[in-house]
């Protein structure tokens, strides 16, 4: 990237627009040569130092992973007319954290258009998190998280709670069966609410989570893209 000081490697604007991809969560389409239809998949990390991608199995899975090495694939992503294309060849297996994966050569390059802000997992009652919000003087309150994102978050909290309105408070955050985390959500909107029973709506971004936990949210968010989407897909497939 410019600016990068000696010795650091740099990185294409074109493997940027992969990490993108990545941090967006973004639905991917995907084409075999030799292979009919079309597949979905999510790409879910950027080996820039062993040039390959790691995609999530492809939905519905047309052949053995095995069975695709060596084969060419198009891949473009669900953004209309500014889709993200590249075309690379599919190296085979590679298993992360015991999951099997679908590892792709590095693109030599990428067709792609600039696009903005994170991608924002809205969570329903079927996406099992747990939040917390520790305020002094006021206590902990049980949150339910609204939709979620690797830099921030969106809560409703029961009660009316002006005196959160731009201020730094602790967060408890469980996502599924994993360890649950705790950070400080900077509060940087709030709206009060008194439809039926007071509540207090707010939105912040994270602060002071640690790689492993950033890593955490993202492969929550991209695992439940994925889930609320597969019933859609099957249906248009």
């Amino acid at each position: 990237v410019r600016g990068a000081r000696p010795g650091e490697q740099r990185v294409s604007q074109d493997v940027l627009h992969l990490f993108r991809l990545r941090r967006e969560h973004r639905l991917l389409r995907m084409r075999l040569d030799g292979v009919q239809g079309e597949f979905q998949t999510l790409l879910l990390e950027v080996d820039v130092p062993g040039q390959r991608l790691l995609l999530d199995e492809p939905f519905p899975l047309p052949l053995p992973l095995e069975a695709m090495t060596g084969r060419r694939v198009q891949v473009a992503s669900n953004e209309g007319a500014a889709s993200t294309r590249f075309d690379t060849l599919v190296l085979g297996k590679a298993l992360h954290k015991d999951v099997p994966l679908m590892a792709l050569a590095m693109p030599p390059t990428v067709s792609a258009a600039q696009r903005r802000n994170s991608y924002r997992l809205a969570v329903d009652d079927r996406i099992p998190v747990e939040a917390m919000l520790r305020r002094a003087g006021v206590g902990t309150l049980d949150a339910r998280v609204l939709d979620l994102s690797v830099q921030g978050i969106r809560l409703e909290v029961p009660g009316h709670h002006p005196e959160l309105n731009q201020s730094v408070a602790p967060l408890f955050l469980r996502l599924g069966g994993e360890q649950g985390m705790l950070c400080q959500l900077q509060v940087r909107s709030l709206n009060l609410r008194s439809y039926g029973d007071d509540t207090t709506l707010l939105g912040g971004q994270f602060d002071g989570l640690n790689p492993p936990q950033v890593q955490q949210i993202e492969r929550f968010i991209v695992r439940s893209q994925l889930s609320q989407r597969q019933p859609e897909l099957a249906l248009a497939l």
